[in-house]
Formats: structure tokens, C-alpha cells, sequence
């Protein structure tokens, strides 16, 4: 994810669990705080599943006003595979 010229941190939406051969992906909620500069800027979201071939790119202008608290929300419809992307 980009914020402007503000480049943030990258997570993995999955995490592996189990053992060995039995070990299989799961998915995770993230939770990150990062500060970001007071501006009128572009959020740039990138979402890659390799397994499932989905290279998904998304830009949302925000305001960002001093002192306040965002929440990016991304959510997947596996059968349509359609991305929902909710900034508050």
C-alpha cells in the first residue's frame, strides 16, 4: 500500500499452520498503525493471490486531516472474485 509518496508496510493475508506435510495457508486479519503526513492524497491498495492468479490494483482519494484515525477495509468474494475496499 502507498499513501502518496509514503510507502507502507507489506503483510501476508495468510498465515501457514500445522505441521509438516499437514501444514495449509489460513487466513489472518492485519493490524497496523502507521502515522501519515496531513494531505489531500491517493491511496494505492495492491492485492496479489498467486494461487488463484488475481493481481488486483485500486486508487481511493482521501483527505487525511490532522489528528484523525482511518481504517482501510478489503474484502474478497472468492465465487465473483470482486474486491470491496471501504477507507473511513
Amino acid at each position: 500500500m502507498q499513501v502518496g509518496s509514503q510507502a507502507l508496510p507489506r503483510e501476508n493475508l495468510w498465515e501457514e499452520k500445522g505441521r509438516l506435510m499437514f501444514r495449509r495457508k489460513t487466513g489472518r486479519a492485519i493490524n497496523v498503525t502507521h502515522e501519515i503526513t496531513p494531505s489531500n492524497t491517493d491511496v494505492q491498495v495492491w492485492v496479489v493471490i498467486p494461487s488463484l492468479s488475481v493481481n488486483e490494483y485500486h486508487t481511493i482519494r482521501q483527505n487525511f486531516q490532522p489528528g484523525t484515525a482511518h481504517r482501510l477495509v478489503v474484502t474478497f468474494d472468492l465465487p465473483t472474485r470482486k474486491f470491496g475496499y471501504q477507507l473511513n
